[in-house]
């Protein structure tokens, strides 16, 4: 105990759901993929763009849905 410290997870404060979107959508992956929908969109192919976007937003909120659960369940070891 005195050499390490208690067996504590370090506090943070809670993110907000525009944190993590902002976060998700400032990757580089999603970033060059909406680049790309917006390129297919301005080369006016709008069945590639919908088909591109469509599936960028589902694993969007695919993550999204991933990160809020992981931070409920850090919460949850905090308590413990």
């Amino acid at each position: 105990m005195a050499a390490e410290g208690p067996n504590l997870l370090t506090g943070s404060m809670p993110k907000t759901l525009w944190k993590m979107v902002i976060g998700v959508l400032l990757e580089p992956m999603f970033l060059m993929l909406l680049v790309a929908g917006g390129l297919y969109l301005a080369l006016d192919d709008q069945a590639e763009a919908a088909f591109l976007l469509s599936f960028v937003f589902v694993v969007i909120g695919i993550t999204l849905a991933h990160e809020r659960k992981t931070l409920r369940a850090l919460e949850s070891l905090r308590e413990l």
